[in-house]
């Protein structure tokens, strides 16, 4: 139960450790599910209120682990209720941040997940905890992080849960009055285009419906405007590629690209670096499942091969091999 806490509070204390370096890495893994309630003391969808700065221990060689939030509790699922809760990690507004900082800020709602440490509660980055609106009030549509986690609390844990979707309302709108959703229904079912906004009323995305099936093309956008992915699905399935596009590229350039059958299955992915001037295959897999076959060749940015190698679907490795700078395989 508490593995993901303190495998959390060990990796902040090595990422200032002079002879170390460190990546946050959680204990969990997988989506959320209500089985997992049981790892956590304090669940709750709440509003973040002030930011209490951590107290100073007067040692300087002593970095702070953890600072406080004032919260307000809008929907609590399980434990008691709480107005302040412990936030492990950093904050750029006490001037140190870590590999593990959640990005907590006034005014936005998130869903916490939380434990019970010393006596009170805590929540970190290696939790199910998750942002449901911004400050501005943007959800996010493209994956629906925070929206399909509040939908499977309410339902388990409330008589009438509410609809986070807002299926049945053919649009939706921000506090400032601007577009946040509209959807069109063919016989009581999803048909046709269903547009997103983002709250200043440019264009967050589309996707496509047909009878209550996403069908059709689907389009999603960063907030400065450029394309961050775009695809094809049919009968809800993936359908010929789907493209993932790189956000600091001031050009339509491809970051990740993705090809299927026409039942769905992944049968390439296209994976692209970048050299500081121009972007460059870096990655291609194809996958062959009549031969159980999957073959990964990675590229250095000349072009050149540097290692294929082949595994069964099963992950079972068959082959690998090797080759130099100048593409030259090494025996």
């Amino acid at each position: 139960m508490r593995s993901a806490l303190f495998s959390y509070i060990f990796g902040i204390i090595l990422l200032f450790l002079p002879d170390f370096s460190f990546a946050c890495v959680c204990a969990y893994t997988g989506d959320f599910s209500i089985e997992k309630m049981e790892d956590y003391d304090y669940v709750a969808l709440i509003k973040v209120g002030k930011l209490i700065p951590p107290v100073d221990t007067n040692d300087k060689e002593e970095l702070p682990r953890f600072f406080e939030a004032e919260i307000f509790e809008i929907n609590r699922f399980k434990g008691e209720s709480m107005s302040k809760i412990k936030v492990f990690g950093g904050h750029r507004d006490f001037q140190y941040q870590t590999s593990c900082d959640l990005g907590i800020d006034t005014g936005e709602e998130w869903i916490v997940f939380g434990e019970r440490f010393e006596g009170e509660i805590i929540f970190s980055y290696c939790s199910h905890t998750t942002i449901y609106k911004t400050e501005i009030g943007l959800r996010q549509w493209q994956y629906l992080n925070g929206i399909k986690e509040l939908t499977l609390l309410d339902s388990t844990y409330n008589k009438k849960s509410r609809d986070y979707l807002e299926l049945d309302k053919d649009s939706i709108f921000y506090e400032n009055g601007k577009l946040e959703r509209a959807q069109q229904f063919k016989n009581g079912k999803l048909h046709g285009k269903v547009t997103y906004l983002y709250p200043d009323g440019q264009s967050y995305g589309f996707v496509s419906f047909k009878n209550g099936v996403q069908h059709g093309p689907y389009r999603w956008m960063n907030s400065n405007g450029s394309i961050n992915l775009e695809g094809r699905k049919r009968r809800g399935k993936d359908f010929k590629k789907r493209i993932f596009y790189k956000l600091s590229s001031q050009e339509k350039s491809p970051s990740m690209i993705s090809y299927f059958d026409r039942k769905g299955n992944l049968k390439k992915f296209l994976d692209f670096g970048y050299d500081g001037q121009k972007s460059y295959l870096s990655e291609k897999t194809n996958f062959n499942r009549n031969r159980d076959r999957i073959v990964k060749v990675l590229y250095s940015e000349n072009g050149k091969k540097n290692e294929v190698y082949i595994s069964g679907f099963s992950g079972n490795q068959i082959d690998l091999i090797r080759f130099d700078e100048k593409g030259k395989r090494i025996d």
